[in-house]
């Protein structure tokens, strides 16, 4: 029996048992199932069901931006020989957290973080990259344009096409994982740095995160989700690998407002 018919029947089962177990109950265990049902539709999946080798990587776009005074204040090639100096430390930034450049033109660049093969912890490297590198634009802009050098960027996390060396680059740029980083990158303000949901639900036990304005359509058919990284959290939680493949793991808590509250306050009050 395929693993697809197995859950349907799982949740048919559960369903006939909610006047015996209750809503909360049945609803709590829906959730697990129905989200490992959804697993088998990801892009990933489908692909790999193709007979395709793909496997998730995280790309990050980022941007410079207050570079118009530089510009005006000492000429373009002064100004062109700034951002490259800038992004030479900002690139440093990217290899020591394990990512590698797959593009730079002007005052942008990409970098994938996954590309030779896949680690449960590319995303969260991609977004600590993210605002390390912010930090270290804020310095590199004292004296030279005060105030005004800022990064902003976009991180996305979704299936990219692999061989023997790894992920194709250039396949990856032109694919809607690096298409989605870069819309992210283009909505963030300067000094921000917006996730997709995929990332999201990656990195949410880590960071601090804020929902932003659902981005407008692009190829798609309906608004993207978004959301603003604020920092990293006092107190890190993380699921291991092993925990993130198992149905359920990433499911909501459905019905239990008042004991999730419960947890919140205790955990707060170590």
């Amino acid at each position: 029996m395929e693993v697809r018919e197995q859950l349907e029947r799982a949740i048919a089962a559960m369903e006939a048992q909610r006047g015996t177990l209750g809503d909360a109950v049945v609803d709590a265990a829906l959730a697990a199932f129905r989200e490992k049902l959804a697993a088998l539709d990801s892009p990933v999946e489908l692909l790999r069901a193709a007979g395709e080798a793909y496997w998730p990587v995280t790309v990050l776009a980022a941007e410079l931006t207050g570079l118009d005074g530089l510009a005006e204040a000492q000429g373009q090639d002064a100004r062109l020989c700034f951002i490259a100096g800038v992004w030479e430390r900002l690139e440093a930034v990217i290899h020591n957290a394990g990512g590698v450049v797959g593009s730079r033109a002007g005052n942008q660049l990409s970098a994938v973080f996954g590309a030779q093969s896949h680690r449960p912890e590319d995303a969260e490297q991609a977004v600590r990259a993210a605002l390390e590198m912010q930090e270290e634009t804020k310095h590199s802009g004292t004296g030279a344009v005060p105030g005004k050098l800022q990064l902003r960027a976009g991180v996305n996390t979704g299936p990219a096409h692999a061989g023997a060396d790894g992920v194709d680059l250039e396949k990856l740029k032109s694919g809607d994982t690096a298409g989605l980083a870069n819309t992210l990158r283009a909505a963030a303000g300067p000094g921000e740095v917006l996730v997709a949901h995929a990332t999201f639900r990656a990195v949410r036990g880590i960071f601090t995160l804020q929902a932003s304005e659902p981005l407008g359509e692009t190829e798609k058919t309906e608004p993207v989700a978004a959301y603003r990284v604020c920092g990293v959290r006092p107190r890190v939680f993380r699921l291991s690998a092993e925990l993130l493949g198992r149905p359920g793991a990433g499911a909501p808590l459905v019905g239990r407002e008042e004991e999730l509250q419960m947890l919140q306050s205790a955990l707060a009050s170590v």
